[in-house]
């Protein structure tokens, strides 16, 4: 048999501290620690513990020539062969199992290796952003101001005796009035919907393709309202529809060239109201449309729980397009997964012209579990 290492893994050393009663009673502070190596390899759903012993053996292994187990074995011990194999970070051939398929699609995406590791990394789901925060005594800005004292300047100062440039001041327009009624809601009234045209101009105006070319024989370029690296615009919009006129509530993917929704058939079970992540399907579960009350409950963990975005009557899931991705001259791919709401459905009087408690409080937007993976229809 022969065996090789996954595509990419990173090894951190990392302190662990534990609570002990019996440190604590023998006159120590009760906080235990201990050193421990973690093994971070994209294509394994999170960092993973291994033996430090076995962090030579990874050292020894390339993640492209396949070579004999016997001859690992004979070096480093099959215990220490076996238990790399077990945590799939070494893979044999050929390769079949779960975790040996993940790495070979990890492979044929083309990632830049610090890039998927940091986007590993930067996963999450089961998050609930606004009950953490008030747990820690920061969702308000005496909560902010008390833990982490005052922000940041709004710019950085002029350092001492540098001259400063004075602009023209440009004279007024229509523009900047629209500009400035410009604002960021967050009190979306649920029972507000958006006509089927405003919804389509939007994504048309967002997402939409405004021109092609074919700068060589079969390769097409698109033009959309922002760039692209190459212009190959490697994000699709995936969306969460709630409430659109004459548009069935669920799941789609915005196709740009048609300018045209596929619903998509969400790949993990329907979630109920309270949950805070998503559960896969159980064997012999089908996949299946979910209700408009599934799709409330998903767009609250989507959006780790901040329930004045998940009511939005739209909301828009980026996600990479990973063919595209691996195409790209920078072939540097970012999971932007940032779920963004559809303007038009604020409540009225509009508290969001107020200024929220809070300063400096982002919204979570990264992405949680795939569903989107598998069939559409």
């Amino acid at each position: 048999m022969r065996v090789r290492r996954c595509a990419v893994v990173w090894l951190e050393p990392r302190e662990l501290a534990t609570f002990q009663l019996d440190d604590l009673l023998a006159g120590g502070t009760g906080v235990v620690s201990r050193l421990a190596w973690f093994a971070h390899a994209p294509h394994l759903g999170a960092a993973i513990e291994i033996d430090p012993a076995h962090v030579a053996l990874l050292g020894a292994v390339g993640p492209v020539d396949w070579v004999g187990r016997d001859m690992l074995e004979a070096r480093f011990g099959a215990e220490a062969v076996a238990a790399l194999l077990a945590l799939q970070l070494l893979l044999q051939e050929p390769g079949v199992q779960e975790q040996a398929l993940a790495d070979a699609r990890f492979r044929a995406q083309g990632w830049h290796p610090p890039a998927a590791v940091a986007h590993m990394a930067a996963r999450w789901e089961a998050i609930d952003g606004p009950a953490g925060m008030a747990e820690q005594g920061l969702d308000s800005n005496e909560g902010l101001l008390q833990q982490h004292g005052l922000p940041p300047p709004p710019e950085s100062p002029v350092p001492e005796g540098a001259p400063l440039h004075a602009l023209p001041r440009p004279v007024r327009d229509g523009f900047d009035a629209l500009l400035d009624a410009r604002t960021t809601c967050r009190n979306y009234d649920p029972q507000a919907s958006i006509p089927l045209e405003v919804f389509s101009r939007i994504m048309a105006r967002t997402f939409g393709r405004r021109g092609s070319g074919q700068p060589a024989p079969g390769f097409e370029v698109i033009k959309r309202t922002s760039p692209s690296g190459g212009a190959l615009h490697p994000v699709e919009c995936f969306l969460i529809v709630q409430r659109v006129q004459g548009l069935a509530p669920g799941l789609y993917r915005y196709r740009a060239t048609e300018h045209a929704l596929l619903a998509v058939v969400p790949q993990a079970a329907a979630p109920v109201v309270g949950d805070i992540g998503t559960r896969a399907l159980s064997p012999g579960e089908a996949a299946s449309a979910w209700s408009s009350e599934s799709l409330r409950a998903f767009a609250q963990i989507a959006v780790a729980g901040q329930t004045f975005f998940a009511d939005a009557a739209v909301l828009c899931v980026l996600a990479p397009a990973s063919i595209a991705i691996s195409g790209s001259t920078a072939t540097m791919p970012r999971r932007i997964g940032s779920a963004s709401s559809m303007p038009g459905t604020c409540r009225k009087p509009c508290s969001c012209a107020r200024r929220r408690p809070g300063w400096g409080r982002s919204s979570p937007a990264r992405s949680t579990r795939s569903i989107w993976s598998g069939r559409s229809g």
